[in-house]
């Protein structure tokens, strides 16, 4: 929709299904709301001018769920340097009372306490055991940051190490997403957990620069970074520049970004997911407490953020090359009309390709033999008036596939658009779709509809969709005009079964099963004029069985992975539905 004056770039920052799996959140409320999501995202990411991904870790996820990824370029997030600020932090910490929240109402919310949950609102600082060692979770409170991790190692330490240790949260409360826990909020998970014979103290409500203020103010913190799965963290950055003992979780997004600010010093590694590594890796920090790391200076940091700049404005500046204009081709299109009954438009809807501003193209009408006179009138009408045009005769024992397969074996274009004769061409149509097919390097080019109403209204069509679980549903009335490749339809020819109107529809799914290239253009190109083909609702039944069995006709080896992705999550999440509907109707009998 933006045009070719603007180019579009993308970073991945992750995906709803990653956040579902590393949630465990494994049932879903709207499933349709997600698969278009997940589409959405992927296609946005598949489809930008440019393509970022800040760590390989999180490419290899992306990959996982079958995202193509060999167009994208690797650039990590810029890094927030935090200034130290050297002597103003030593004149702070040397402050008989420090109080750096107050007069800042987001600051003043309460630090909660464990144990008992006694709640005091005065400085967070003043509430903690100045004489036992600050171990802090930082990050927010959720299953995917590793919440449960923690609390359970928590939960597995020495007794005696316990007494020694003051345990600390700092990050937003929210609901958990888990299938066992989405009844709770971290909070009461938390005091579920800890309440009844260990202490901590919970802190929710802190900006991200007043929560690393308020560390810097802690005496030699033991920091845990403990996400279950990360891509490229900001807290990894953060803490990765303070004089903090850290405890880290194993995931790439956590190596490529301490990696980048070269912080190794203090830095203890346990595995992911693990309670039992966490806690015995917290244990080594325990026991050499207190520690002094070496941090990255930040005359480095600003190196490395300068590096990271002119990386990508060398990125961007390759894209502008890529995007500038390149010597325009013309490929040959046929347009393929099948003309079975007498419609009043069959004249209409050839001059307005004769008006086309795209020249390149030739024409094809398949018309049936018929006894109706004014049929035969108007296509002699025709053939007088678009001599240039080729008329061939359907056998009329053909079903509509066979005649479209016919017609393509005439084909001489590179692409053929399969049109019907009540509709009404756009003087520029060919030129956007080709345009949009050479410029996406695309087999397949779809644009919405506008549909006259009898009561003279026009009606936008826009049923484009790219996501195969949507497609499926179908619940559409009547075929949609696309642009083919010819070697597509050479692949997929139409099928061949009587009484089918929704062809054009069995390839586009074929072509997106397939993972072939798809261009969208978001304007309607064309206008339906009193469509004779529209599908009754009687028969929507037929021609949703029959797009299924095509799909079902395609060698599995042809199958893009993302798409049997799709399909297997779709189903799982349906069976779902239904039995959540089924144990509904159980407890409603029984109550």
């Amino acid at each position: 929709m933006l045009g070719e004056s603007c180019l579009i770039g993308v970073t991945a920052h992750g995906c709803f299904e990653w956040l579902r799996e590393v949630n465990s959140k494994y049932t879903l409320e709207q499933p349709q709301w997600f698969w278009q999501a997940y589409h959405y995202e992927q296609f946005s990411y598949e489809n930008a001018d440019i393509a970022y991904f800040p760590s390989y870790f999180l490419k290899s996820k992306l990959e996982s769920y079958g995202w193509k990824t060999s167009q994208s370029k690797y650039l990590p997030y810029f890094v927030p340097t935090i200034e130290m600020l050297g002597d103003e932090r030593e004149a702070n910490l040397a402050l008989p009372t420090p109080l750096p929240y107050q007069g800042r109402e987001e600051l003043n919310s309460p630090l909660r306490v464990g144990k008992g949950s006694s709640v005091t609102t005065h400085n967070s600082l003043n509430s903690l055991n100045v004489d036992k060692i600050p171990v802090v979770f930082f990050s927010r409170l959720e299953e995917r940051k590793g919440l449960c991790t923690f609390v359970e190692a928590i939960k597995l330490l020495n007794p005696i190490l316990v007494e020694r240790i003051q345990i600390i949260f700092i990050g937003k409360i929210i609901p958990l997403q888990s299938s066992q826990l989405q009844h709770l909020d971290s909070q009461q998970y938390i005091e579920q957990q800890l309440d009844s014979h260990i202490t901590y103290n919970l802190i929710p409500n802190l900006s991200s620069q007043d929560a690393i203020t308020f560390i810097t103010e802690l005496n030699h913190p033991i920091v845990c970074l403990t996400s279950i799965q990360e891509n490229f963290p900001n807290t990894g950055l953060e803490m990765g520049q303070l004089p903090v003992s850290l405890v880290v979780s194993d995931t790439g997004g956590f190596q490529e970004t301490l990696n980048l600010v070269e912080r190794s010093d203090c830095v203890r590694w346990f595995h992911p997911g693990n309670s039992h590594s966490l806690a015995q890796t917290i244990a080594q920090a325990i026991n050499a407490y207190p520690e002094n790391p070496l941090v990255p200076q930040y005359e480095f940091l600003e190196q490395v953020n300068q590096r990271l700049l002119n990386q990508r404005l060398e990125y961007m500046s390759q894209a502008f090359i890529n995007a500038a204009p390149k010597e325009p081709q013309t490929p040959l299109i046929t347009i393929a009309i099948v003309c079975w009954q007498t419609v009043n438009t069959i004249l209409e809807c050839l001059e307005s390709l004769a008006a086309q501003t795209y020249n390149n193209f030739d024409v094809i009408i398949g018309y049936r033999e018929s006894t109706e006179e004014y049929l035969q009138k108007i296509i002699t009408q025709a053939q007088t008036k678009f001599p240039s045009y080729k008329y061939s005769n359907l056998d009329a024992n053909w079903s509509l596939g066979e005649s479209y397969n016919y017609l393509v074996e005439l084909a001489a274009g590179e692409y053929v658009l399969q049109f019907a004769v009540e509709h009404i061409a756009l003087p520029d149509m060919l030129e956007k779709l080709v345009t949009a097919a050479i410029t996406s390097d695309a087999d397949v080019v779809v644009c919405p509809q506008l549909a006259l109403q009898k009561d003279g209204e026009l009606e936008a069509i826009a049923f484009i969709n790219g996501c195969l679980l949507k497609l499926l549903e179908f619940n559409h009335n009547q075929d949609i005009s696309v642009l083919f490749s010819l070697k597509l339809l050479q692949e997929f020819p139409y099928f061949p079964e009587r009484g089918l109107l929704t062809l054009n529809w069995h390839i586009l799914a074929a072509a997106i099963a397939t993972g072939k290239e798809i261009a969208y253009y978001p304007y309607p190109l064309y206008v339906t004029l009193h469509s004779q083909s529209t599908i009754n609702p009687v028969n929507l039944a037929k021609e949703r069985y029959y797009l299924r069995q095509y799909l079902y006709q395609i060698e599995p080896s042809k199958w893009n992975q993302r798409q049997l992705n799709f399909l297997l999550t779709g189903v799982e999440q349906l069976l779902q539905q239904q039995n959540s509907r089924l144990d509904k109707c159980r407890c409603d009998r029984i109550h």
